[in-house]
């Protein structure tokens, strides 16, 4: 699966905020993030799985890099 065919992982909304996440990411600064189970668990959607990889995008919507679950708790 190339680059553009992986889901996309949005850190923030577009501008400033998501602008220095993505640099954190790219640095390797920011390896880590969280979600509520509850909001999973109230929309049906199945949790994340260690492997999977996402396509980290830019505020212009473009992909950025990619990213890898390493773990999943």
């Amino acid at each position: 699966m190339t680059e553009h065919e992986l889901p996309a992982a949005e850190f923030g909304f577009p501008g400033p905020l998501r602008d220095r996440l993505v640099a954190a990411i790219l640095a390797g600064r920011k390896t880590s993030t969280s979600a509520l189970l509850l909001s999973y668990q109230r929309t049906g959607t199945p949790l994340p799985e260690t492997g999977q990889r996402r396509a980290v995008l830019d505020s212009a919507g473009r992909s950025a890099g990619v990213i890898e679950l390493t773990a999943v708790r």
